[in-house]
């Protein structure tokens, strides 16, 4: 946080830092306002998270990120709100005689003063708002008095500022408003300021202006969260009517959902004759959304823009799925080839996912050959052999998984086919037994921490499968569950009824823009 030391002397004063520095801090009132409720309520990212996520999202999650010029900006304003404050202070030996018990001494060369409280002033104004948006309104006339910026200026410029005095004022406001959560970051700030007037430090007070700054924004942050959590229900329960006006405004104004319209035509027009009946148009599209997450597909249609995340995430697990699958058969081939003609046990499968997904690091995959070592120790378990795995096996197995993996052989094509039926047949029966309820009680039946029955030591090896389908598939449920119920009225129903794209989503821009809540 601290910034280049900065001398008193005027020598050292630099002209140019004062004048190319912003005017106002980096936090302040208006910065705030991001993470005012009304802001992110209506925020259309957070609505959306809130919606599908087990808890409630963080507020600061969707705060705008400092850039590098924002970051450059803020190092430049308090270079010059450093010089500026050295100012006030180079006629006193010691910061220390700031406080009321010490005489007023000359101004000297004061003249240079009047002009340099640009800064400070704006500094004090912009603490004040902050504290007034802050607290309740029985406490905003006494913030006022306390915070008579004008008065406190001219105190400060005849070195009779009780700058602790005020310090600790504001601590005590803080502690006695808000919850005590931020009590041990305030009194940091207060004994950083105490240490500083002591020392003759100003580099030192001004850190502990900017952690109160700091302290000040984190309080916003838990107010707003707390409200948010209060609000949670009346929100997700507004979530498809709030993001409907929303993408109908946005499709208005000229975005394009054009290639999502051909991506559901597509799958509408190919699908099976038997299955346009009833609910056809729900079947259609969730078997082409499954078939997205199963094929790993790198494109998602633009209606999809605030689920791309999850959905990426879902496509990875069931990666992880086809990988254990191909595990298995490896396994199982190799037991064949050494004689072995019994069925697996439970538990085989259970070890042999437990050690290949051990091998999954947060960055990729390993190597073929380990994945190969532990799928020839786990044949090698089964038979009860004692010796090490030999380079004959250990061969036989990394060129049957290079081969299905790598190059796409049929049998990867069958496991894939195999798990996007199970997938899908798991997901559609989700979603018909939500089709009534509202978007606040399916969100309260998903979050419900439901879990499949334990299965028993010795029953077949792909009950243990339904494990991951069940996992993928509430989650992926819950997510075409919301997306249907939004997008179907508004888009997909009216596109097909008409038989070709609406003209409202014909033409604009490539893809869903974030836009600024009002």
């Amino acid at each position: 946080m601290s910034s280049d030391p900065v001398s008193i002397h005027p020598q050292n004063f630099r002209l140019d830092r004062v004048r190319m520095a912003p005017m106002d801090p980096p936090i302040t009132k208006a910065s705030l306002s991001q993470i005012d409720v009304e802001a992110i309520v209506n925020n259309l990212e957070f609505r959306h998270d809130l919606s599908l996520d087990p808890e409630v999202p963080l507020v600061s999650r969707y705060c705008k990120h400092r850039g590098p010029s924002e970051k450059a900006m803020s190092r430049a304003y308090w270079q010059a709100f450093t010089q500026e404050l050295a100012f006030y202070t180079k006629h006193s030996p010691q910061l220390s005689s700031l406080m009321p018990s010490i005489t007023p001494p000359p101004l000297g060369s004061g003249f240079i003063l009047p002009r340099m409280q640009g800064r400070v002033a704006r500094m004090l104004f912009m603490l004040r708002d902050i504290l007034l948006s802050l607290v309740p309104e029985t406490e905003c006339d006494m913030i006022h008095t306390i915070f008579d910026v004008d008065f406190l200026m001219q105190q400060l410029e005849a070195k009779v500022c009780d700058i602790q005095g005020l310090v600790d004022w504001t601590a005590n406001l803080l502690r006695s408003c808000f919850s005590p959560c931020q009590d041990y970051r305030i009194s940091e700030m207060v004994n950083l300021i105490r240490r500083a007037l002591l020392k003759d430090d100003v580099q030192g007070l001004v850190d502990g202006i900017k952690h109160l700054f700091f302290i000040l924004r984190l309080i916003k942050l838990d107010l707003t969260n707390s409200y948010v959590r209060q609000l949670k229900s009346l929100i997700i329960d507004d979530t498809v009517y709030f993001e409907q006006q929303w993408f109908l405004e946005g499709i208005r104004d000229g975005v394009s959902v054009a290639d999502a319209w051909e991506w559901y035509h597509s799958a509408f027009q190919n699908s099976p004759r038997e299955s346009v009946i009833g609910d056809s148009h729900l079947m259609v599209f969730l078997a082409a959304a499954v078939k997205l997450v199963v094929r790993n597909e790198a494109v998602f249609p633009s209606t999809f823009e605030l689920d791309i995340g999850r959905l990426r995430s879902l496509q990875e697990k069931c990666q992880d799925l086809l990988l254990q699958d191909v595990c298995l058969e490896a396994c199982q081939r190799l037991l064949r080839y050494l004689g072995f003609t019994s069925t697996l046990q439970n538990d085989v499968y259970k070890d042999l996912r437990c050690c290949v997904m051990s091998l999954h690091t947060a960055d990729e995959w390993p190597a073929l050959s380990e994945i190969a070592l532990e799928i020839v120790r786990a044949a090698y378990k089964v038979l009860k052999f004692v010796l090490l795995p030999s380079q004959e096996h250990l061969t036989m197995i990394t060129i049957f998984l290079y081969n299905t993996l790598a190059i796409k052989t049929d049998l990867d094509c069958n496991l894939r086919h195999a798990l996007f039926r199970d997938l899908l047949s798991f997901v559609c029966d989700e979603v018909r037994s939500t089709s009534r309820l509202t978007i606040l009680q399916m969100h309260n039946r998903y979050q419900s921490k439901t879990t499949l029955p334990e299965i028993r030591s010795g029953e077949h090896t792909l009950n243990q499968r339904r494990h991951g389908i069940f996992e993928v598939g509430q989650h992926l449920a819950h997510i075409l569950s919301l997306h249907w119920n939004i997008w179907a009225p508004i888009f997909y129903l009216q596109a097909l009824d008409n038989s070709r794209l609406p003209d409202i989503v014909s033409t604009g821009k490539p893809t869903l823009e974030r836009r600024k809540s009002v």
